[in-house]
């Protein structure tokens, strides 16, 4: 979300490691943002965190950082995050020298305003991330995801 001018990034605690998992939303009118999954962040120590009131994992001021937590476990995939966004894109990075690519033109794409409940797929046996709205399958956003992730949104 937004505070101030600047954009807050929140990382749920919870790991998946494997198998598919679901998580929904419920989007508001006039809120714009971003939903979907991460690596998960916890080597970061609290002074790091502190100062990262206005995260956002598509800064590259914090990609060497974030790279610099990666393991076994992450698997041998890019994705390191990716999210549905409220203008129907799929932004994504592999924490490289681009600070972030948007897909528009995946399956399904469409956008959400209003009031609406956002879904999304995580399927990690298929490497999918996969996008709902209103309990309706939009379609896959992103292939290639191996590895651990948390839920994330902005």
């Amino acid at each position: 979300g937004r505070r101030g001018n600047s954009i807050c990034t929140a990382v749920c605690n919870e790991v998946m490691r494997a198998g598919r998992h679901f998580a929904t939303v419920e989007v508001f009118s006039g809120v714009m943002l971003r939903f979907g999954v991460i690596r998960p962040i916890e080597h970061l120590d609290g002074r790091l965190m502190a100062a990262m009131v206005t995260f956002t994992p598509y800064n590259e001021y914090w990609h060497s950082e974030l790279l610099s937590g990666r393991t076994e476990r992450w698997g041998s995939g890019d994705v390191h995050c990716c999210m549905y966004c409220h203008d129907g894109d799929c932004d994504w990075t592999d924490w490289g020298d681009v600070m972030m690519q948007s897909l528009s033109d995946w399956e399904g794409a469409e956008p959400y305003y209003g009031r609406v409940k956002v879904g999304l797929l995580l399927d990690l046996t298929e490497g999918t991330l996969t996008a709902y709205k209103n309990g309706e399958r939009l379609g896959v956003m992103k292939n290639g995801l191996t590895g651990t992730y948390s839920w994330s949104i902005q």
